[in-house]
């Protein structure tokens, strides 16, 4: 499998991405949500100087800003680095090229709460069994809505674009 380099906007997002996979670690099997703010001036005028984005708001070929992705792709990276079958331990990265468990993610709307400056982007993972349970629940989804097929057959996919080494093919 080919190696991509990190998004460098998704590595602003680590700690907070390590504390929520820790939490979902401690509640197994339930989904726990966190609410991901949009970028504020200083974020954005930040992207464009040191990283060379100027538009956060960018959508992928899901519907997905850009600063959701880069949360998104933080938050896998945390769990795969570090989640053990039995915990997620920080600094402890795994030697595996694979997670341990399975982590399910949900993109939510938009949320306003008293006390919030502006709207926020609903959020929800929950980490599960892995493996061969995972592989045997995938395979039950209709093939519209499946992101894995057995090994062996073909996928459609679009390559990533010649700018973003760290966004896999598909």
């Amino acid at each position: 499998m080919p190696q991509y380099q990190r998004d460098p906007l998704s590595e602003w997002f680590d700690g907070a991405a390590a504390g929520w996979v820790a939490r979902a670690y401690r509640n197994y099997g339930r989904w726990e949500i966190t609410y991901l703010a949009p970028p504020s001036a200083a974020r954005r005028l930040e992207a464009a100087v040191e990283l060379g984005i100027g538009n956060l708001d960018e959508r992928d070929r899901w519907g997905l800003p850009r600063w959701t992705r880069a949360f998104k792709r933080a938050v896998y990276h945390q769990h795969k680095l570090y989640g053990y079958g039995d915990a997620f331990r920080p600094g402890d990265p795994r030697l595996s090229g694979s997670a341990a468990t399975a982590l399910r993610w949900d993109t939510r709307g938009l949320i306003q709460k008293a006390g919030w400056p502006q709207r926020r982007r609903e959020l929800a993972i929950m980490i599960t069994a892995g493996g061969d349970a995972a592989a045997a629940a995938a395979q039950a989804v209709r093939p519209a809505r499946r992101y894995t097929v057995a090994a062996g057959e073909g996928f459609r996919s679009k390559p990533a674009p010649p700018d973003r080494p760290w966004e896999p093919g598909f």
